[in-house]
């Protein structure tokens, strides 16, 4: 029914765009017609992997690559309303590993009314996609994804707003596989449903005050233990949005996460929350940018058959360098850590899991223009862990390019 929903508005785009009007907003890269269209294709190191499994003991090298084509349209109907679709592909291919190749999918469609001070928006969107879904997989295997929702915001001035939204996604992992005994598809599979409220204050031409409060809920829908299968947990946040023209670009999120006591499904837990990615410059050295992201989430191996968490924690460094001859060189530095909420056990002792994975990477692309360019990378993985077995080291390069007019 929703995903029949979101076709229709595909559907009806055609004949709705003889009702819009001529608007000078850019809505896109480039117009046709009354569509405003962002198209883009990523290849991403179309090359080796030296070790496809991340296998400690026996490595299997492959050739691989990305290729990730995606589109978003926009429809103008009037002044007031945006008609919104969007879809994606994404090819993963191994050379010698065929059984390791996919084909990802994802469709989303959505609609923005302005109406005076209010602005209504609502989406559905569905993927499939055959990845490696968490740091403690390895293998990759079948997720299906279903989302609807909707918000309103309103304006209260020039500088203040305040707004609402509610969501739902559906999560369904393949059924049969397994980490260490336990089913990812019972661990995993859920129905999500969060309420968010926000409040917007705009400090100066490129600043504006964030405030964010959630409730999520969770009910694992393919545990046949549980008895009562729902969790909730409650975020708040405080941070900024940053648009171009001021010192950073980007945004920036700092909070709360709980997960309040004596609930079945999920051991109690709570922590800071973080999510960032700002740009900056960097003088003559470029252009440099930050990412970091803290969360609490779901593990899939369990404690005496309780589902784990773990606090999951990333930061990241890019640095961009314009040299001669319109070349950019590109270096990177990642830093994932999953620091698990109930000890496991391992040799009859009691273990503090706490994974690591640390990603540095290199690259130098040839720029063809403000849209196009092509270059080569190569990156190197390591991850340790506490878990007897489950350290990897990992080196991919090939060529990578992107087209994003």
């Amino acid at each position: 029914m929703r995903a029949a929903a979101a076709a229709a508005v595909l559907l009806l785009a055609p004949a709705l765009a003889a009702q819009s009007s001529e608007s000078s907003t850019k809505k896109g890269s480039f117009r046709v017609g009354s569509f405003w269209l962002t198209p883009k294709v990523i290849l991403y190191n179309a090359g080796n992997d030296s070790n496809i499994y991340n296998d400690d003991v026996d490595p299997v090298a492959s050739g691989s690559g990305n290729l990730r084509p995606s589109l978003d349209v926009v429809l103008p109907v009037g002044r007031r309303l945006d008609l919104k679709a969007n879809g994606w592909l994404g090819w993963s291919w191994f050379s010698d590993q065929e059984g390791q190749s996919s084909v990802d999918r994802g469709l989303g469609a959505g609609a923005e009314l302005r109406v005076g001070p209010v602005t209504m928006t609502g989406n559905a969107a569905k993927g499939w996609a055959r990845q490696r879904f968490s740091i403690e997989v390895d293998e990759r295997f079948d997720r299906a994804d279903e989302s609807f929702g909707g918000g309103a915001s309103l304006k209260l001035g020039r500088r203040f707003s305040v707004g609402g939204s509610v969501s739902e996604t559906h999560y369904r992992y393949e059924p049969g596989v397994e980490v260490n005994g336990d089913s990812v598809s019972e661990s995993l599979d859920r129905d999500n449903r969060y309420l968010r409220g926000t409040a917007h204050v705009v400090l100066t031409n490129f600043t504006t005050l964030v405030l964010e409060a959630d409730r999520h809920e969770d009910a694992f829908v393919s545990d046949p233990a549980l008895q009562d299968p729902v969790a909730v947990s409650y975020r708040y946040a405080a941070g900024f949005n940053f648009v171009a023209g001021g010192l950073f670009t980007g945004n920036l999120r700092i909070g709360w996460r709980n997960y309040p006591a004596d609930q079945e499904a999920v051991p109690e837990a709570s922590g800071t929350v973080l999510d960032a990615y700002l740009t900056t410059g960097a003088g003559r050295l470029g252009r440099l940018t930050l990412e970091g992201a803290r969360d609490i989430s779901y593990a899939v191996e369990r404690v005496d058959g309780q589902r784990n968490s773990y606090v999951m924690t990333r930061y990241g460094v890019r640095l961009d360098t314009e040299l001669p001859a319109s070349l950019v060189a590109r270096g990177w530095l990642r830093w994932e850590q999953s620091d698990y909420v109930l000890p496991y056990e391992e040799g009859g002792a009691s273990l503090d899991r706490n994974d690591t994975v640390r990603i540095q990477g290199l690259g130098l692309f040839r720029a063809f223009s403000k849209s196009f360019s092509v270059g080569g990378t190569i990156e190197w993985w390591r991850r340790e862990s506490e878990i007897t077995g489950f350290d990897y080291v990992r080196r991919a390069y090939g060529i990578t390019a992107e087209y994003t007019p």
